[in-house]
This record gives structure tokens, C-alpha cells and sequence, in this order.
């Protein structure tokens, strides 16, 4: 095997991908959830745009801080998994207040469209943590690149039975 310090983490990916279909899936998914994502923050921040939801100071924060959540994002696709699903599940929380919020303070101002929008975007938002979470493929696929990183490969979080999820205590 050929020397590969000094490539980058996604040049080791990319190489990994060539020589594992497995793997190259899993980042493909990845990279599908990674993409669901930055379209639902960037759909939200247009749509505090276009409603004028923001002042003059808010919109600076509102659009920094949707440009540092897809920019977090991209990093999950360069092999910084750990890092974006944890911004995500910070972002997930935030649309799930809205979305309980929206419910609780339903007026007949409130546009339908946006409980919906909220609701959708955390249901997508749950289903692909879970999918990040417990798709045996992408723990893997972490784990994996944990080691393209040069860190140490860890035992994984679960083990998987036909119908149950056993927590590893010997982790």
C-alpha cells in the first residue's frame, strides 16, 4: 500500500470511495442529507426574507449565521461528520421550537404554509439524524473516516439484532 500521509482527508476519501462501493454509497448519502439540509436553512432564511420577518440587524445575523449552518454542512461532506451532524442537531432543535411554536401560537395570520414548512423540515431533519445515527453503513462509514483522520477506529456506539439495538458498554 502506498504512502498516504501527506494526501488530504478528502483526497483519502476520494481515493476510498474508488476502492469501496460500500463506502461510496454512504457518502453518497451523506451527501444527500448534507444537501437536504443546506436547502431547508436557505429555504427558511428566503422565506424570513421575503415575509420581511427580519429588521435591518437581524437580517446581517439571520443570513450570517444560515451561511455558517450550509457552510457546516459542506464540511459533513468533507469528512468533518462529526462536527455538521452536531450543528444539525442544534438546527434541529431550533426548527422543532418553531414548529411547536407555530402550533401553540396558530392565529388566523399565521400562514398554514409555514406550520407546514416547519413540520416538514423537522420530521426530514429527524429522519436523516436518525439515518446518520443508526444506518449500520454510515457508522461505518464514520468510523472509517476517523481513521482516514489518523485517529483512533472505535467500537462501535450499538450492535445490531434482527429487531433491537444493544448498547455497547465495553465502548
Amino acid at each position: 500500500m502506498e504512502n498516504t500521509g501527506n494526501l488530504s482527508l478528502m483526497e483519502k476519501i476520494s481515493r476510498e470511495r474508488k476502492a469501496d462501493s460500500k463506502f461510496d454509497r454512504a457518502h453518497r448519502r451523506v451527501q444527500l442529507f448534507m444537501a437536504a439540509w443546506a436547502v431547508i436553512v436557505l429555504l427558511d432564511r428566503a422565506i424570513g426574507v421575503v415575509m420581511q420577518a427580519y429588521d435591518e440587524n437581524q437580517m446581517t445575523y439571520a443570513l450570517f449565521g444560515g451561511a455558517l449552518l450550509v457552510f457546516a454542512a459542506f464540511l459533513g461532506t468533507r469528512g468533518h461528520i462529526q462536527g455538521a451532524m452536531m450543528v444539525m442537531q442544534m438546527n434541529l432543535a431550533v426548527f422543532l421550537i418553531q414548529f411547536v411554536a407555530t402550533c401553540f401560537y396558530y392565529t388566523e395570520e399565521t400562514a398554514l404554509w409555514s406550520v407546514l414548512f416547519y413540520g416538514i423540515s423537522a420530521g426530514v431533519l429527524i429522519a436523516c439524524s436518525l439515518m446518520l445515527f443508526l444506518n449500520s453503513d454510515l457508522e461505518q462509514y464514520r468510523g472509517r473516516v476517523q481513521v482516514l483522520k489518523g485517529k483512533k477506529a472505535r467500537a462501535p456506539l450499538f450492535y445490531r439484532t434482527n429487531n433491537r439495538l444493544i448498547r455497547n458498554k465495553h465502548r
